[in-house]
């Protein structure tokens, strides 16, 4: 690097102009020439003309120096000293002594060798002589092929989970699912439910109904002035039905609220039986254990398809509620005697006879609970019937008697078939409401142990 000599500014050293003010720079001259003369004038910058420039050019053309740039035009100054010649410059890196050098750089002398200067190329070494042959040839080693080794997958085996308290477990798998499909969980949690509310508020209704308008007799009536046993039967129509709606709205467990309901159920339909200070009759004590038997192996044989315990009590029940029908007695064979009865009794007695042999039909039915599953075999329809028998020919024996003119006077009779009222009972089945709690209950209460099987 140079300074300007007009500016004092740094400047390339081969730079003949200043980039700044445009003076003319100073060369040195070459070894053993004279100095020469700084050429007057300025040249053209990267910024255009400079002042001076334009002051010589208006000079030279006869017009006036405008005074802006007459006050930016420099001072003479003495011409600059001619700088001293510089020293020479060493040898550039790229020109410097390598151990590959063979000729030294153009236009340097070779110095002596003993001062590190350059030195001719040693001769190159005479090539060694090719190896004398082998005197004999080694036996080819004998080559043979590593076998390629086929991949075969693993054969799969499914992974058992261990657990530190029961050891193995086995995998779960899609069987299992299709075992579970037939064994659903809880069914009757919120039925059971709804039962309970529906028929305790039945069976309240049916206790809250007038026994007669004329005079006005409630069951409560009945209760505070009946004497003995009369008073039973009201105060467990009222109980079982406030009782229903009670648990029904307390959060129990499924299988706890199916037990209370059971319990109910039998206590309603089998006190008034054994009260009275005599036992009831074979034939109605087995064919009310058949019925109920019947009505939650039905239900369970609904929900429950692939369990053997459902089936077994729907046979049971079926022996159980068919027996009385079929096992003679003082009169004969009473399935016999109702055949006899539909053919030669009057009109009225017939419908008496067919509606037995329609229970008998519902029965019959039951017995599709063998069928194969997933069919249901219409259990639930069957269960329903059953229980809906009693009602039924309760309705038919108001009809053909004429008693249904009597419900003006006396509104119980309406929901009898409800509670078992007078005139209600039936060796054919149950009073629906509390059949209906036997059977919601013993399903819900038998069932939590066939979904662990």
């Amino acid at each position: 690097m140079k300074k300007c000599s007009s500016c004092s500014k740094d400047l390339p050293d081969a730079a003949l102009h200043c980039v700044f003010c445009g003076a003319k720079q100073v060369t040195a001259p070459p070894v053993g020439q004279p100095a020469s003369a700084p050429q007057p004038g300025l040249a053209k910058t990267m910024m255009g003309y400079s002042n001076q420039e334009m002051i010589d050019q208006l000079r030279a053309a006869g017009k006036p120096v405008p005074p802006a740039l007459a006050a930016q035009e420099p001072a003479q100054q003495p011409a600059p000293l001619p700088a001293p010649p510089p020293a020479p410059l060493p040898p550039a890196a790229s020109q410097a002594k390598t151990m590959f050098a063979s000729n030294p750089p153009p236009g340097v002398m070779p110095a002596p060798a003993a001062l590190g200067g350059y030195q001719p190329p040693a001769p190159a070494p005479a090539p060694m002589p090719a190896p004398a042959p082998m005197p004999y040839a080694p036996a080819p080693m004998p080559y043979t092929p590593a076998p390629v080794a086929t991949y075969a997958p693993p054969a799969y085996a499914p992974p058992a989970y261990a657990s530190p308290a029961y050891g193995a477990v086995p995998p779960y798998l899609a069987s299992n699912t299709a075992a579970q499909a037939g064994r659903p969980i809880e069914p009757w949690k919120d039925g059971l439910r709804a039962m309970m509310f529906i028929w305790g508020g039945l069976l309240l209704v049916a206790f809250a109904l007038p026994l007669s308008t004329g005079p006005l007799r409630f069951s409560w009536d009945l209760i505070a002035d009946g004497q003995g046993t009369v008073k039973v039967r009201p105060l467990l129509v009222a109980a079982v039905g406030l009782l229903s709606i009670v648990f029904a709205a307390m959060p129990l467990a499924t299988v706890a609220r199916g037990i209370l309901a059971f319990i109910l159920g039998l206590a309603a339909v089998f006190v008034p039986m054994f009260l009275g200070g005599h036992l009831p009759s074979w034939e109605a004590l087995v064919s009310v254990v058949g019925v109920c038997t019947l009505a939650v192996g039905l239900l369970l044989r609904d929900e429950y398809r692939e369990a053997l315990a459902p089936r077994l009590l729907v046979t049971v029940g079926f022996a159980a509620a068919l027996a009385p029908h079929v096992i003679p007695g003082d009169a004969g064979v009473p399935l016999v005697n109702t055949f006899r009865l539909l053919l030669e009794a009057p009109g009225e007695m017939k419908i008496l006879a067919g509606l037995e042999l329609g229970f008998l039909l519902v029965l019959a039915m039951s017995l599709l609970a063998w069928l194969p599953s997933p069919t249901s075999g219409g259990t639930k329809i069957t269960m329903w019937l059953l229980l809906g028998w009693p009602a039924l020919t309760y309705v038919v024996v108001l009809l053909i008697t004429g008693q249904i003119s009597r419900i003006p006077d006396e509104p119980a009779r309406v929901l009898n078939w409800v509670s078992g009222g007078s005139g209600a009972g039936s060796t054919l089945g149950l009073p629906l409401a509390f059949g209906v709690l036997i059977a919601y209950g013993g399903a819900s209460m038998i069932g939590k142990a066939l979904e662990s099987d």
